[in-house]
């Protein structure tokens, strides 16, 4: 892959307003609907549907905008379902798990957005594959991540189909096919090998260790292994601290939103539709605010949904922590022979 290619597909690091305003509006929405409806449970697949597809678009052309968020809807909902399917098959899920976080890691090879939409997927299918603690079946919690993410994707698509349509047409630049940006990669020690294969045996041992533990929320371990393990020993180190920096922060924002002022109700809709559009602004610019602004979303709708805040904030800083050593663990193991030229992976749910 030349310099030429990789400038067409490079993630702009700069602050995304336009998307942080969208994301913020359609969480809100989202969440403010769950109480009206007396269903808190749906809170968690929407606002994740809507959070992930926005983080995908960040700094995308406008033609290509409405495309990525599309295919990260769909790989989202085939993610939601493949993990909850699985959830109580313990070996085929850990196949599964090897495959998914493989292919993921090999994604990046495509572009750094491939890269994004498969990291997205991938945390989808741990944090389903480890069982929320819900009764929701895994159709309705893939359908419910497919809502949230057409929706989002409506609020970017509808203002330029009413003013401008042939925006579509004409900002759209025909790329490279994926599969053969791939297959040039599938050689031995090859940047995207190494990172697969290193990802796929760092994500399965945490998923293997969280369901040993018997703990609750055993997605928690596997899904923060699979945001920190990258490619190069300083870039995952820097991720790890500042995941594990900015889930304190998060954690300590929810606690003292809720517990410090009392917060109940619709009055957690600002909290939310805030901290997701915190982790769209700063998603390619600072990935330490932006993790504070996930950790705040999710930990809140997990709360919506029963989540006993007090008890569990401790186990998720710990598990953080954990998923931290993992990952610098499996570099050591299964080091980079050569370092990724672009950075493929984003901030995401904690």
């Amino acid at each position: 892959m030349d310099t030429k290619d990789l400038n067409v597909f490079r993630l702009e690091r700069r602050l995304n307003w336009i998307g942080a305003i969208r994301v913020g509006i359609v969480v809100g929405v989202v969440v403010s609907w769950c109480f009206f409806t007396d269903n808190p449970h749906y809170a968690l697949p929407l606002a994740t549907g809507a959070l992930f597809t926005g983080m995908a678009e960040a700094g995308e052309q406008t033609g290509h905008r409405w495309r990525t968020m599309l295919w990260t809807t769909l790989w989202l909902f085939a993610a939601t379902f493949m993990g909850g399917l699985l959830t109580h098959q313990y070996w085929l899920g850990l196949v599964a798990t090897a495959a998914v976080a493989g292919a993921s890691g090999l994604a990046g090879a495509a572009s750094p957005r491939s890269g994004l939409i498969a990291l997205f997927a991938l945390v989808t299918f741990t944090v389903y594959l480890g069982g929320p603690d819900t009764a929701m079946s895994p159709w309705l919690a893939a359908l419910l991540i497919a809502i949230g993410g057409l929706l989002q994707a409506t609020v970017m698509i509808g203002p330029y189909l009413i003013t401008d349509p042939r925006i579509f047409i004409r900002e759209f630049k025909r790329r490279p096919p994926f599969l053969p940006r791939v297959r040039a990669h599938l050689r031995w020690h090859d940047q995207y090998v190494d990172h697969a294969i290193r990802l796929s045996i760092a994500v399965t041992l945490a998923t293997v260790l969280a369901h040993a533990s018997g703990l609750q929320h055993q997605y928690w371990l596997p899904m923060t292994v699979a945001w920190v393990t990258q490619s190069g020993q300083l870039g995952t180190v820097r991720r790890v601290l500042s995941r594990i920096l900015g889930t304190f922060v998060g954690l300590l924002v929810v606690i003292a939103y809720i517990d410090g002022i009392g917060a109940q109700g619709q009055w957690l809709v600002p909290l939310n539709a805030v901290a997701g559009g915190l982790a769209v602004l700063f998603i390619t610019s600072n990935y330490l605010i932006s993790v504070i602004g996930t950790t705040t979303l999710i930990v809140t709708v997990l709360y919506m949904d029963g989540d006993k805040l007090s008890s569990t904030a401790p186990q998720r800083l710990g598990e953080t922590i954990i998923a931290g050593i993992i990952a610098i663990a499996a570099l050591a193991i299964w080091p980079d022979k050569k370092i990724l030229p672009t950075d493929t992976s984003a901030p995401g749910p904690s």
